[in-house]
């Protein structure tokens, strides 16, 4: 296809390093200049694709000669194309694509592309260089394109070469390097529009008052009285006073504004308390263009510093315009991290440059500088780079310009003019070393930081702005002892711990007590570079930044003396209930609506009740039921146990009964029912039981709690969870407790019937409330709703009573409806792999899955499971899997089913177990069950919309419709028949979340259809289809769904560790993974993206001992780093199955140093313990105290070591290194 745009050619004269006409390799590729390039140095890289082409040459070539690249075809009118796969390139950042080449018997007049760019619009390609644009004399020439001008999209990420010969044959084009960089080449040939058009002015929305509360528009709005707008001197201010709440608000524009004219989104702001958790800091609101929807967003909450100064943040708004026009409206959102969170918005302005961003908004700083207690440490000469150049690149203007200067109270040394920084390499991961020769306390670095391109989807994607992790970049200490700390440095300037683009101060504690001999930055990303301004180290005086440490204490657990106490006693005194149940005492008033009057644990006499709050809460028609509403009419009580029977006013014939009782020491059990006795339908929403404000201590920050969500919270500071019953919080608990205060409140539903519910829990400075709140039902004359039974327990304090009760009563009724199945149990490394897409492992002739299990032996360690996803595909049909009544994949492989089923075999007599995918929702329209039924069994979405995915023919079908549960438990049946796999997967299955909620009137279940419900009996349908075909098959899907329905299945993929990552948490827990441990997790990092960097997350898997997920291509998706943390994991997961298996393991097993977590897997004759250090860095000393006798041995398994013990009686003390967000795991054994 011919580029849609008209080009000319420019010239840019001057004399440069980058000369065209040198011969190739006399000048080195300008590395520092480019972002990304390919200098040729592996043209392997480069794959032929001969199928792009209607005239491809069978004896087309690529030849590395002396570092240069020549793409060779040698048949006259005969062609060839070439591409590679390259990280995204932001074209906000990088537009211009460079190149020094070489061309010579083209065919200069054919149509298509010479170099070619992804864009991912399909409708057309994205050319920046016909054939002739090029140069075609034989002589070297350097050449360079805006593509920014060429498309509306914010990156690329796949470059193409085509070389099409002439009459002569013999073509050739030699490519020197070629790359992406922020401005163009001087000397370059420069392709531009011929029909370029001046730029608008910039758009800059007026000052409003008119800005709009949303509650609506978010699931945990703050309280009316919480949240506040104002507008003063042009200066919007938005507040949340409530810690955990958040609010939206928006306006409407006086006029609309189309964005389309424009390059850059561009807000100036002032943040303070602000949670990075929110939707959105600025969305704009309009109309979608193409059927998308009528918002987007453009700056996420995470870009946002809340450091209380004044910045300027900006977006691309290429895509943004493309999806949005006009801008009608624009909407802000504030979630309150701590209280008075406000976000001050100066100005918002859609402009085509970015503007400077002086060093006074990213630094306080004053030209001088005292060195009284600092050292000033010299900056590696080799090392040293154009200190201008990096001040063009973060646009830095009002630099110092003496010497001595202050940085956020930091005296630092500049080099003198020339001005030079030390830095290291764009593209490549490399160390920069500086030689320090002192004794410091801490170190500061005046850094300079610079990131191109997206995020790592694993690390939220957006623009790469900030690096809070340590696979990308830490700060080493070397000491003349020969160890080393290192440490994710704390960030002064943005306070909080990373780097952020553009300058900024770090500091990092050192051990004072050892002579610094070199301080190393070390650079663990290929998106960007740091450069080194000034280092300085505090050689005397106290340690000005404390926090660097991190010395938080240990969760120690104090419980209160326990006291025997008589057996339970309800009593009557009125209308007042007054309960002695063990270490329980309670006062509940059922006048009004019911209430807690007393809570207390009787053993330290603390009454956790700061005053009277609400035992339930009751809507009906959509009206709180208030106290003085409620009407008792009957209250009865035995020894053990206590009903309440209430008449609603306004609701003729509906009743609220409650009914409490004795549930073993400390402990209440609590349920309640509504019935509609009257004549009419109510809508009624029930909370039951509720709890709070109740307080475990008078400090804060020692009251904890456990939320076990995917992905748990287990945490001390203010939170507020309403988590729905399903894959996204599968267990039936919640955890509040005070170790050192020896006191904890837990709350659990005995629920086997999968009863629609949420979790609440809230925390507030010391105060906490709690509940399970039932779905709005409409109960029908004659109808009535009983809430399960929900158990209060007050315990001692130890964090891990909540969760050990609520497994025992797991104990009482789980009942797999398969046998568990051994080796299932034992995968750790489990496979993706596809026959058609990203890495096929189908050519057209052949099936090639030894080519899946050779590439994980070599780069992942070993492989457990082959998992093969689109081995059903139809070709035009689509995505069929030969389901019952529709077409066969089959018919769609050279060989049919033998030669899938035989391929399967083969890798099958290796030991490695195979299963298939099928999808769990998605029905394509194209195949015969889809066009025949897919509009009737089509799952109905709350606006009463067909829900389908995205941009796509697949539609979404009803789990509650009995056919096509019929359609999938046969075909996954036949599949086992047909294939002799070992186990299938049910894709999408296992969230259960509101969007696979069904609102149809014509499928028979209610509405909606609690996805829950419709999801257990379809699995169930399934496992006894298979289970009738074939036994010993592994059923999985894609998240863990509830506890009950993990009885119906051997095991699913979980997004937990992923979900950690953006959960206000301590650990990275998966809790699920210890209540169910015959369950098998396998954790996905990251779907259909690359893992990439992400080493810390398969270490996080590890300190959970689950599976990891493994897809895509390896030397591509998984960095180095990733893949050796990889193989170091499984070795270990391997060598110790037996513990990881283990039918008892315990979460939060106790350390001795605080930020340290455990869990302990034990097994027949050994306890193996795996470590991870939270803190920012370095941690050594005595870590686990384990019980110790003559016999017993401790291990450093992650070092492959003894490890260093020190016995303190029939206990002893090990002590380990743990680096920062590192992992450590240790093998105890005692001596029978």
């Amino acid at each position: 296809m011919q580029a849609a745009q008209i080009l000319v050619i420019l010239y840019i004269s001057q004399a440069t390093a980058w000369t065209a006409d040198a011969p190739a390799k006399e000048s080195a590729v300008p590395a520092e200049e480019l972002v990304w390039y390919d200098d040729f140095s592996d043209p392997s890289r480069w794959k032929p694709q001969p199928a792009w082409l209607a005239n491809p040459s069978a004896t087309a070539a690529i030849a590395g000669v002396a570092g240069v690249a020549e793409f060779c075809v040698d048949r006259p009118h005969q062609g060839m194309k070439w591409s590679r796969d390259l990280p995204p390139a932001a074209l906000a950042e990088t537009p211009w694509l460079a190149m020094r080449y070489r061309a010579k018997n083209l065919n200069q007049q054919h149509g298509d592309y010479a170099i070619y760019v992804r864009d991912g619009k399909a409708k057309r390609q994205l050319s920046p260089w016909m054939p002739g644009d090029l140069v075609a004399d034989g002589a070297w020439h350097v050449a360079a394109v805006n593509v920014s001008e060429l498309t509306d999209r914010p990156t690329v990420d796949q470059i193409a070469v085509q070389v099409q010969a002439g009459p002569a044959g013999a073509a050739t084009l030699s490519l020197d390097w070629i790359g992406f960089s922020d401005v163009p080449p001087a000397g370059a040939l420069i392709l531009g529009r011929r029909d370029a058009v001046p730029c608008p002015a910039d758009w800059v929305a007026p000052p409003s008052e008119a800005w709009t509360a949303q509650p609506s528009w978010l699931a945990n709005p703050a309280s009316p009285d919480s949240h506040h707008t104002t507008t003063a001197a042009g200066i919007t201010r938005f507040r949340v006073t409530t810690p955990g709440r958040g609010m939206k608000w928006s306006w409407s524009l006086p006029a609309p504004v189309d964005p389309a004219g424009f390059r850059y989104a561009v807000m100036r702001f002032r943040a303070r308390n602000l949670s990075p958790h929110g939707h959105y800091a600025l969305c704009f609101l309009g109309k979608p263009l193409a059927g998308d929807v009528d918002y987007q967003v453009v700056l996420s909450t995470g870009e946002l510093t809340a450091d209380g100064r004044w910045h300027t943040v900006w977006a691309s708004l290429g895509e943004l315009a493309a999806k949005l026009a006009p801008v009608t409206g624009l909407a802000c959102e504030v979630q309150a991290a701590a209280s008075d969170a406000e976000l001050e918005v100066a100005e918002i302005r859609l402009a085509n440059r970015l503007p400077p961003q002086p060093l006074s908004e990213a630094c306080s700083w004053r030209p001088g500088a005292t060195f009284e207690t600092f050292q000033s440490v010299p900056l590696p000469a080799d090392a040293r780079t154009d200190g201008d150049r990096w001040l063009q690149r973060l646009r830095l203007t009002d630099w110092p310009a003496t010497e001595r200067v202050t940085v956020e109270g930091i005296p630092f040394l500049l080099a003198a003019r020339p001005r030079q920084l030390a830095a290291t390499s764009i593209q490549d991961k490399s160390p920069l070393a500086l030689a320090a020769d002192c004794r410091g306390r801490e170190v500061f670095l005046l850094l300079l930081a610079k990131f191109f391109g997206p995020d790592e989807p694993v690390f939220g994607g957006g623009r790469l702005k900030a690096i809070s992790d340590v696979d990308r970049f830490r700060l080493q200490l070397q000491y003349d002892d020969g160890t080393a700390d290192e440490c994710l440095p704390w960030n002064i300037s943005a306070g909080r711990f990373g780097v952020i683009e553009g300058a900024q101060v770090l500091a990092a504690a050192a051990d004072g007590a050892k002579r610094l001999r070199q301080i190393v930055v070390c650079d663990g990303t290929r998106q960007g570079a740091f450069a080194v301004a000034a280092c300085s180290a505090r050689i005397a005086g106290e340690r000005g930044f404390p926090q660097v440490l991190e010395d938080t204490p240990p969760l120690v657990h104090r419980p209160t003396v326990t006291t025997a106490f008589p057996p339970p006693q309800f009593k009557i005194s009125g209308t007042h209930l007054h309960v002695a149940s063990g270490g329980l005492a309670a006062e509940i008033a059922w006048d009004g609506l019911p209430s807690w009057r007393r809570l207390e644990q009787r053993a330290s006499g603390w009454d956790l009740l700061p005053g009277p709050n609400p035992l339930v809460g009751l809507t009906v028609d959509g009206q709180a039921i208030v106290s003085a509403s409620v009407q008792l009419r009957d209250l009865a009580a035995t020894a053990d146990s206590c009903t309440a029977e209430d008449a609603i006013d306004g609701a003729p014939g509906l009743t609220l009964t409650i009914t409490v009782e004795a549930a073993g020491d400390g402990s209440l059990a609590a349920g309640a029912a509504v019935a509609n006795q009257g004549l009419q339908p109510h809508r009624v929403t029930l909370i039951a039981p509720r709890l709070g404000p109740y307080r475990l201590s008078a400090d804060a920050l020692a009251a904890h709690y456990l939320v076990p969500k995917r992905g748990a919270a287990f945490d001390n500071r203010p939170c507020n969870y309403r988590e729905r019953y399903c894959g996204l919080f599968p267990l039936q608990f919640l955890d509040t407790f005070s170790p050192a205060d020896g006191r904890g409140l837990s709350l659990r539903t005995e629920d086997t019937d999968c009863a629609w519910k949420h979790y609440l829990l809230e925390k507030t400075g010391v105060d906490f409330s709690a509940g399970v709140e039932y779905a709005e039902r409409m109960l029908a004359p004659g109808e009535r709703f009983q809430t399960p039974r929900t158990v209060i327990q007050l315990t001692d304090g130890f964090w891990l009573r909540g969760f050990s009760a609520y497994r025992d009563w797991l104990q009482t009724f789980y009942q797999p409806a398969a046998p568990r199945l051994a080796w299932f149990r034992e995968v750790f490394n489990f496979r993706q792999r596809f026959l058609h897409w990203l890495d096929p492992l189908y050519d057209g002739q052949q099936i090639h899955l030894q080519r899946a299990v050779d590439e994980a032996v070599r780069e992942f360690g070993g492989i457990d499971y082959l998992h093969l996803f689109d081995w059903g595909n139809c070709g035009p049909h689509g995505r069929i899997y030969g389901r019952t009544g529709d077409y066969s994949p089959f018919d769609f492989l050279q060989g049919g089913q033998a030669a899938l089923r035989d391929a399967i075999a083969g890798v099958q007599r290796q030991g490695v177990p195979v299963g298939l995918y099928i999808e769990g929702y998605l029905l394509d329209e194209r195949g015969r069950l889809g066009g025949q039924f897919g509009k009737a069994w089509q799952l109905i979405d709350a606006a009463g919309r067909g829900a389908r995915w995205p941009d796509s023919n697949e539609i979404d079908i009803c789990s509650y419709v009995p056919a096509w549960r019929e359609v999938q438990a046969a075909t996954y049946a036949e599949k086992v028949r047909q294939l002799n796999v070992d186990g299938m997967y049910i894709d999408e299955y296992g969230f259960a979340s509101s969007h696979f909620d069904c609102w149809s009137a014509e499928h028979g279940h209610a509405r909606p259809g609690y996805a829950v419900i419709g999801e257990r009996e379809t699995t169930r349908a399934i496992r006894h289809r298979v289970g009738r075909e074939k036994t010993g098959v592994a059923i999985y899907t894609e998240e863990s769904p509830v506890d009950v329905v993990t009885q119906l299945q051997d095991g699913s993929f979980t997004y937990a560790m992923s979900t950690a990552g953006r959960t206000t948490t301590r650990v990275p827990l998966n809790v699920t993974r210890f209540a169910l441990p015959s369950f098998k997790t396998i954790e996905i990092l990251y779907c259909d993206k690359p893992t990439a960097s992400w080493a810390t997350g398969v270490k996080w898997v590890f300190f959970n001992g689950e599976a990891i997920w493994l897809e895509g291509p390896a030397a591509e998706w998984f960095e180095p780093e990733t893949r050796a943390a990889i193989r170091r994991c499984y070795r270990l997961l391997r060598e110790h199955r037996d513990a990881f298996t283990s039918d008892r393991p315990t979460p939060l097993f106790p350390t001795l140093l605080g930020g340290v977590y455990a869990n302990a897997f034990p097994a027949r004759d050994k306890t193996v313990y795996t470590l991870y250090n939270s803190r920012h860095r370095t941690v050594r000393g005595g870590l686990l105290s384990l019980p110790w006798n003559d016999g017993a041995s401790c291990e450093d398994a992650w070092n492959g070591c003894p490890a260093t013990v020190a016995r303190q009686g029939e206990r002893a003390v090990v002590t380990l290194e743990l680096g920062p967000h590192d992992v450590g795991c240790l093998v105890a054994r005692q001596k029978p």
